[in-house]
């Protein structure tokens, strides 16, 4: 039975990574870190029989340590990420590099600092501003954020020491756009900060927890270890973020988006997203796409609907 240590398991992304490790409990077991204010997002995990809650901050250091001790693997998700970022820049530098620098200090710390793999999660917003014609991008592109990302700078230096940190097992990957119901319910201004004419691949929150638990097991190629890469859905997730708003308009019943949105609203530079050269490297070592954009979109439409019948007509 191997042992994982998961931050950032009430996240959209991290709830279906635990998801993934509840259909796999015959092999793993789960210590989740959670903030103690997440007390009701934590009560919805009671009935994962392979988990564990250990109440806690990833800036504190002895926590975080307890939770190392015994882990086969690290999967360290969770950090203060935009637009609360934006608002709280000094908090995102407190959480995102010194939980970096934690988990590393901790793993060194055990006796055998070998026999625990950590894989940690960057952004795409780490190359920054990449609007057409230089949309394309690959790992070992210069690392130069948008103007005051505080969010993707954090992520740049918490590479830096997960890189130079001389563990013997450790992986970076850097996330992607994540495409999941919640996005139809965005409500904040970060929507209009990426240009109709920016693009991102995107990636289903399903394969990309597919992803972090299949690194988990057994047959994950030696030559991973060690490397920086880009989390992408390949070529049918590859979108302008125009034909991402109109493909999300038409699935809700909206024949024009622009009964919506006033195209001055949006910004025409400076975000972050790319088509990615080298993604299906990724798959290639631990093998986790199945979405198709469709499927992953009229999931969402579903998602949304039951939740609007349960807000008009609740139990």
């Amino acid at each position: 039975m191997k042992r994982v240590l998961l931050t950032g398991a009430t996240g959209n992304w991290g709830r279906r990574i635990l998801a993934e490790f509840a259909a796999r409990a015959d092999r793993f077991r789960v210590v989740a870190l959670v903030l103690p204010g997440d007390r009701a997002a934590a009560a919805e995990l009671a009935g994962m029989p392979n988990l564990e809650v250990v109440h806690g901050d990833l800036t504190d250091y002895p926590t975080v340590e307890r939770c190392v001790r015994g882990a086969d693997y690290v999967l360290h998700v969770g950090a203060v990420v935009s637009p609360y970022a934006d608002d709280h820049p000094e908090l995102a530098h407190q959480v995102n590099v010194g939980s970096a620098r934690n988990i590393i200090d901790a793993v060194r710390a055990q006796p055998d600092p070998g026999a625990t793999a950590v894989v940690m999660v960057g952004s795409v917003a780490e190359t920054g501003d990449r609007n057409p014609p230089v949309h394309w991008g690959r790992v070992g592109d210069p690392l130069r954020v948008s103007h005051f990302d505080e969010y993707g700078q954090t992520k740049i230096i918490a590479e830096r020491l997960l890189v130079d940190s001389g563990l013997p097992r450790w992986a970076w990957v850097r996330q992607t756009g994540i495409f999941h119901p919640g996005m139809l319910r965005i409500r904040d201004a970060i929507m209009t900060h990426s240009p109709f004419a920016g693009v991102m691949e995107w990636v289903s929150a399903e394969d990309a927890a597919r992803l972090m638990a299949g690194i988990c097991e057994e047959g994950v190629p030696d030559e991973f270890w060690g490397g920086v890469y880009n989390i992408g859905g390949g070529e049918g997730w590859q979108l302008t973020n125009w034909q991402l708003q109109t493909a999300i308009s038409a699935a809700l019943g909206v024949k024009d988006v622009r009964t919506w949105y006033d195209r001055n609203w949006f910004a025409t530079r400076n975000f972050h997203g790319q088509w990615y050269t080298d993604s299906d490297r990724l798959d290639d070592l631990v093998p986790f796409r199945r979405d198709t954009f469709a499927q992953a979109l009229e999931r969402a439409v579903t998602a949304v609907n039951r939740h609007l019948a349960q807000v008009v007509h609740p139990a």
